[in-house]
């Protein structure tokens, strides 16, 4: 496994991911073969649980995948388990990824500790991470280091190095200013994004039009994945699909 494709490749070809083609019946005579440790990871595997859109796309080449939909879809999710199983394959990475958030308190409650962040996917998946948060970083066995960033705090991001990157609620975050020598986050970001065969970013998002979405989108580098909060609503509480849809139902 050298770059982002071949992971994003074995996620979709993944035999459990094959159990999604069978029929209710054929999927149980399968399961009963497992013993109920192995039955219950099965169960529980990403890409078993995934959703179609939930998995990093595979019908062309990207630089950039960007996420773009509303609250509660599994965004998160999606980034976490994706950035988790990058950091096992080294060469995938370069062995350093940036996580990058709006500010260092959005990266360590939502992206490293959020209940679909870092921490809980390398769980699921049988993984130790190791978070130094004075040193900003998370650590995989493999060998590979995530340093964490905050976008209002552009300049961290100048000089680091990185061969993947997580961006979240890119939507939301500062753009640049008017003076000379003022620098956005994600440009400075992608400056940096030079180590490996291929270096990739994955940027979750809620719907937001900022100049930084618009450029994202319209680069041929990057492929747009949309999605709406009812695409989730059998994991949701119906209490807060009715919420959502009574304040939003209608709007971008």
């Amino acid at each position: 496994m050298q770059t982002i494709d071949d992971l994003a490749r074995s996620l979709w070809e993944s035999p459990l991911r094959r159990l999604l083609t069978l029929t209710a019946e054929e999927r149980a005579r399968v399961l009963a073969t497992l013993d109920a440790a192995k039955r219950l990871a099965a169960l529980q595997s990403w890409p078993l649980r995934a959703r179609a859109h939930q998995l990093p796309p595979i019908d062309r080449a990207w630089r950039r995948w960007a996420f773009i939909a509303g609250r509660g879809v599994g965004k998160t999710r999606s980034a976490g388990e994706l950035v988790v199983r990058a950091g096992m394959h080294p060469q995938v990475c370069a062995g350093r990824l940036a996580l990058v958030g709006r500010t260092a308190a959005d990266v360590r409650d939502t992206m490293i500790y959020g209940e679909s962040g870092l921490m809980a996917c390398a769980e699921r998946a049988k993984i130790t991470l190791r978070h130094e948060p004075s040193n900003r970083r998370v650590l995989w066995p493999s060998g590979t280091i995530a340093t964490t960033y905050s976008a209002d705090e552009p300049k961290q991001l100048r000089g680091p190095q990185h061969g993947g990157a997580w961006a979240d609620e890119l939507s939301t975050w500062p753009e640049g200013g008017a003076k000379v020598g003022d620098v956005a986050a994600w440009g400075t970001l992608q400056d940096g994004l030079r180590l490996g065969p291929k270096p990739w970013t994955v940027a979750t998002m809620t719907p937001r039009s900022t100049e930084t979405v618009k450029k994202l989108i319209k680069d041929p580098a990057t492929v747009v994945t949309r999605g709406s909060t009812l695409d989730n609503r059998a994991n949701l509480p119906p209490e807060y699909i009715a919420d959502m849809l009574e304040r939003y139902e209608g709007t971008r």
